[in-house]
Order: C-alpha cells, then sequence, then structure tokens
C-alpha cells in the first residue's frame, strides 16, 4: 500500500489543469474572434448571454474531445509517471478543432450558421485556391497563428507549473471524481437530454445561437443526424393544406419552348440595388422581363441551389442533401419529366467536374448531359474554380445551338465566387468598385450581356424562356439583408424574347423550389404532370400569394403574405410580421400560416424518412 500512497497526482491534475485553463480560454477568445468578424450580424442579439451560454458549449466539446487527454494523466498516475508528453498530445488534440473554429468565423459571413461536417466538402473544391484564400483573408492565417502560438505557451507553462507543486494527495477520489466531472460537463449539464446544438436555439434567434456555438461540437454533433419526424396532422390532411396551393396560373402556355435556367454564383438583391451599377445589364433585362422582388433561394450554399431549383428540393437539413444517407431517396426532377416530353436537357458549369457534386446531382434529377471543364478543354481557366464566365458563356452558346429543340438547360456561373477572379484583360471601362466581390459581379454581367447578344442571332433565341436567378447571397452591407429572410433575398425574372410577359414587377413571395412547377406552368403541363415535390407553386399564379420555407440553423421558417412563421427545436412557434419598407407590396394573406408550417415540416420530415417525397407516393 505504501507504494500506492506514494503515486503523485500531478500527471490527473495537470491533464485537468490544461482543459480548463487553456483549453477553455483560448475557446472562449475565438468566440470573442467569432464576434468580432461578424459584429453587424450580432448586433440585435444579447451579446452577453450569448457568450455565457457559449461557456457551457466550450467545456462540453473540451471535455468531449479530451477525454483522451483525462484517460492519459489517469495512467501516467496509474504508472507514476510524470506526464511530460500532455501538452504535446492536449495541443495535437485541441488545435485543430482552435484553428476550425477560427477559420469558420469567416466561413459565417457565406454561410449565416456554424459548419457542419458539410464544409469539409468546400474546403475539398476549394483546396487549389489555398493560397490566394490564405493571402486574401490573411488576417485568419495571422490569427491561427497568434492563437497558436498562445495555446503552446500557456500549455507548457500550466506543465511547469504542475511540475513545480508538491501533492500530497494519492489521487484515488480524484479519479473518479475527474471521470465522473467529465463525463458530467461532456453531457452538457442534468437536463433530461445530452446537450445538443438545438439547445442553442429559442427566443434569441439563429444568429444568437451561431454566436453561443462551438464549430466543433456543432460539426460533431451535427454529423448523419436522422430527421426526427414530427406528426401534426394526418398524412391525407397534409397533402390537402399542400396540394390547395399549387394550381395552373390559367396563363396561356408555350408548348415545347425551350427553357434555360441560369443561376448566377453569390448574387442577392441587394447587389442589384447598389448605388454604383454592378449590374446594367442584369437592370436592363429587368425592365422587359416579370420582376419578382421578394424572391427568395432555399439555402445559402451553391450545393443547395440545385436540388431546390431542379427538384423543388429545398435545404431543410443540416447537411446538404447529397451529403447525407437520403441521396439514396427516389428523386424525380424538373429535367426528368420534360424528357418524358421529348426535352433534351443539359448542365453547363466552368468548375472543375465533380466540384459541388453538381455533375452528380444534375444527373440524379435527369439531366442527360453535363458540360465542364473537362468538356470545356484547356485554356481560359482562372486558376480557381475553373473557365472564366465570358469565354465559357460564349461556348454555351454554341454547344446550344447543336442541340435539337426543345431543350431544358441549366447554366451555373461561377466567376462572381470568391475569390472573385476575373480575366487580366477585363476592362471595367474605368469604373473603380468598392470590393472584388463587385468587379467580379459587373465581369458577370457583362459576360451575361454577351451570352444573350450572341444567342439572339440564333434560331432558338426566340422560342426559349430565360429564368435567372442567384444560387445564393453574396457579400452584404445592408444590415437588413443580414437577418430573418434578407440572407435568402435574390432577384428572380423570367424573360421571354416573344415578350411572352408584359413588363412588370411582382411583390408576391417566390422561392427557387418554385420553378419546376412554374416551368410546367408555363409549358401547359401543370395539370397533367406530377411536379417533384409538394414544395412550391407557380411564380405565374398571381392569384396565390406564394411562400418561402428555409431552416435557418436549428429553426424551421415560413414566410407566408407579411408575416415569417417560426417553428423552434422544442416544437415551439413564433410569429412576426415583416418589415413593409423592407419587404415592398407584401400583405396580409388569409392562409393559416401556422397550419402551413406544419405540414410543410411534417411532409419534408415524413418524406425524407419513408423515401416518399412524390406527390404520387404520399397519401
Amino acid at each position: 500500500m505504501a507504494k500506492v500512497e506514494n503515486r503523485n497526482i500531478a500527471p490527473i491534475v495537470l491533464a485537468l489543469s490544461l482543459v480548463f485553463g487553456p483549453g477553455l480560454l483560448m475557446f472562449f477568445l475565438a468566440r470573442l474572434w467569432y464576434f468580432i468578424l461578424n459584429v453587424s450580424a450580432f448586433r440585435s442579439i444579447d451579446i452577453l448571454s450569448a457568450l455565457a451560454m457559449g461557456v457551457r458549449f466550450d467545456l462540453a466539446f473540451l471535455c468531449l474531445i479530451n477525454i483522451p487527454i483525462l484517460l492519459l494523466g489517469i495512467g501516467f498516475w496509474w504508472f507514476r509517471r510524470q506526464g511530460r508528453m500532455l501538452p504535446i498530445v492536449f495541443l495535437a488534440v485541441n488545435l485543430p478543432f482552435l484553428w476550425a473554429d477560427l477559420a469558420d468565423a469567416l466561413y459565417f459571413r457565406f454561410t449565416g450558421r456554424r459548419s457542419t461536417f458539410a464544409v469539409v466538402q468546400f474546403f475539398s473544391d476549394a483546396k487549389d485556391q489555398a493560397l490566394h484564400l490564405a493571402l486574401q483573408y490573411f488576417y485568419v492565417v495571422i490569427g491561427m497563428v497568434v492563437f497558436t502560438y498562445l495555446l503552446t505557451k500557456l500549455s507548457f507553462e500550466v506543465k511547469k507549473r504542475v511540475s513545480n507543486l508538491a501533492f500530497k494527495s494519492s489521487g484515488h477520489w480524484l479519479v473518479p471524481a475527474s471521470l465522473l466531472g467529465f463525463a458530467f460537463l461532456a453531457r452538457g449539464g442534468y437536463q433530461e437530454k445530452p446537450l445538443t446544438p438545438a439547445h442553442a436555439y429559442g427566443n434569441q434567434g439563429s444568429h444568437w445561437a451561431a454566436l453561443a456555438l462551438n464549430s466543433g461540437f456543432n460539426a460533431i454533433k451535427s454529423k448523419n443526424q436522422k430527421i426526427k419526424s414530427t406528426p401534426y396532422m394526418a398524412n391525407s390532411e397534409v397533402k390537402i393544406v399542400l396540394e390547395g396551393l399549387r394550381k395552373p396560373s390559367g396563363f396561356s402556355s408555350k408548348p415545347h419552348q425551350n427553357i434555360v435556367i441560369i443561376l448566377v454564383e453569390s448574387l442577392g438583391l441587394e447587389t442589384m440595388r447598389q448605388t454604383q451599377d454592378v449590374t446594367p445589364f442584369l437592370n436592363s433585362l429587368r425592365e422587359k422581363s416579370l420582376f419578382f422582388d421578394n424572391a427568395f433561394a432555399n439555402g445559402r450554399r451553391s450545393i443547395d441551389a440545385v436540388p431546390s431549383v431542379l427538384g423543388s428540393l429545398p435545404a431543410l437539413m443540416a447537411e446538404p442533401f447529397i451529403n447525407t444517407d437520403y441521396r439514396a431517396n427516389h428523386v424525380r426532377g424538373l429535367p426528368n419529366i420534360l424528357g418524358d416530353h421529348g426535352y433534351a436537357s443539359y448542365f453547363f458549369h466552368g468548375g472543375r467536374n465533380g466540384t459541388m457534386f453538381f455533375d452528380v446531382m444534375s444527373a440524379m434529377f435527369g439531366v442527360q448531359t453535363y458540360f465542364g471543364k473537362t468538356e470545356y478543354g484547356s485554356g481560359d481557366d482562372d486558376g480557381a474554380w475553373g473557365i472564366y464566365d465570358g469565354p465559357f458563356l460564349q461556348k454555351v452558346v454554341r454547344e446550344i445551338s447543336k442541340v435539337s429543340q426543345p431543350f431544358f438547360s441549366t447554366i451555373f456561373t461561377l466567376s462572381s465566387h470568391n475569390p472573385y477572379k476575373v480575366p487580366d484583360s477585363f476592362q471595367s471601362s474605368g469604373v473603380e468598385f468598392s470590393s472584388p466581390y463587385y468587379r467580379s459581379i459587373y465581369y458577370v454581367d457583362q459576360a451575361l450581356a454577351h451570352f444573350f447578344e450572341s444567342a439572339a442571332k440564333e434560331s432558338w433565341f426566340t422560342n426559349t424562356l430565360f429564368i435567372i436567378t442567384g444560387d445564393h447571397t453574396g457579400e452584404s452591407k445592408d444590415p437588413r439583408y443580414q437577418e430573418d429572410l434578407g440572407n435568402y433575398r435574390v432577384p428572380m425574372l423570367l424573360y421571354t424574347p416573344s415578350s411572352s410577359f408584359a413588363s412588370s414587377v411582382s411583390h408576391k413571395i417566390v422561392q427557387h423550389a418554385d420553378i419546376p412547377p412554374t416551368v410546367l406552368d408555363y409549358l401547359g403541363l401543370l395539370d397533367k404532370e406530377v411536379p417533384p415535390t409538394l414544395i412550391g407553386g407557380s411564380m405565374m399564379s398571381e392569384g396565390q400569394m406564394g411562400y418561402v420555407v428555409l431552416k435557418s440553423g436549428e429553426e424551421f421558417l415560413l414566410g407566408k403574405g407579411d408575416k415569417l412563421y417560426t417553428i423552434l427545436p422544442d416544437g415551439s412557434s413564433l410569429t412576426k410580421v415583416l418589415s413593409q419598407d423592407f419587404y415592398t407590396g407584401l400583405k396580409p394573406d388569409s392562409i393559416d400560416g401556422e397550419r402551413l408550417i406544419r405540414a410543410l415540416k411534417q411532409y419534408f420530415e415524413t418524406g425524407m424518412n419513408e423515401n416518399r417525397l412524390s406527390p404520387l407516393d404520399w397519401r
């Protein structure tokens, strides 16, 4: 027993000191970094309560990932070793997560939420431009270096101080106490269920949750989560509610017209409304189109846009659809439907084949031919994502002109994606832009102008409906575009050279998921064909006010009429009146928004879990 009593508890104390000392301090400082880099998004929240809640998430996360450190400390104690390697192991475990937290502060600007493991796919696609990103966001690199130095310095200082202490206890009580304490904190407390990202969401909103959460904790807890189905009503009632919002518009249909959907990378409505006109061509085209000034993307990432636009499948999960187990579900996209009516279908994107799984997803939704960087060939490479939009769009015109009519084509631009590369030869008529983003948008706008100029010379042009929208929003300066639905607000215009639409502005709420039923309505097929899902309706049906359904963090959102409806993670709901000064022309809607949002949520969750999103499978 004498040998047991002589065991030094220093290794256990060192393990605990590293976790609750340098570890907790540096992750708290990382949260302050997160706040400073995104201060405009956090103006309206209770910052102190978010920081306080953040400590709880940090404690849970640190205890979760540092269980091996504690076990090592106990092992060193058991074998009466000094545990000199503990700081090195501690740094190896914690530094990658700390770097992820620091980098995620920048990524928040583009997603509006803490990242999950889906962000790994983004960095995989962006690896070729790592040097450029590091130079552009040099302050993030500097921050990582500084935080690395501080954590390393503090860790070895703690080791030094603990080594100098004389411990009299044998540590028998410390072993079970530390294990139980770690387990309790890793669980997040004594509440009924273990702490999850959902606990950050409540009356404070998604931005409060983003500041309170820890990126590593959010990623670990979000990975491979299954959707929990919540039954609010009978399935038959769900179908009645949703089908009642989808009716043909009565528009004089244009059968066998060509359809071209243009998704402009990072184009938000805010961008088109700048004092400095960075989209002169699109603004001029808007004057000849049916333009929707209350239009919304169903997600905030490029990878979210394809399922929404081609399959009426909004981004209502933490992970992109293609990154979940649900990708094996049966989906029938707009290209599938049009293929049954003799349409050839194409997807054009100048990026590397495989980027964002565009090639895989487009095929899933029925696209027959994918045309990417590989098909384009050598030359005109921007050194970052792929082919510059200028030459690529000209190539698209030539490729489309080779195919038989009618055809369905999706064109996805890329030059306005960070790092906003434009050709060295590009001249912006002496105009100076306030950011590289606006300069790249101006370049894409001019590339689209030349695309339409070239297309106008082809026989298929006058027989084509063009739908132009942004895949998601871009850089934002106006705080109103950084909260509620503003983060998703994109332009949406329907243009036909044959003037099928009178030049007009519609104030109805529309969304990406409305594009498939709108195309079917335009072609006179909406009363004959079953759309991809029960979500969305025809934008041309002015008798119905439309809606947008979204998921922001763990909150389920519905914009309908002049109100924003929210279902919180605990099942409770909120209703907020939208600003008439910002969302122009919105009117109260007689539709029961509470009933609609619950019907949409139940339909999506049940449809995903039971693999029956098709309206034909919904009973």
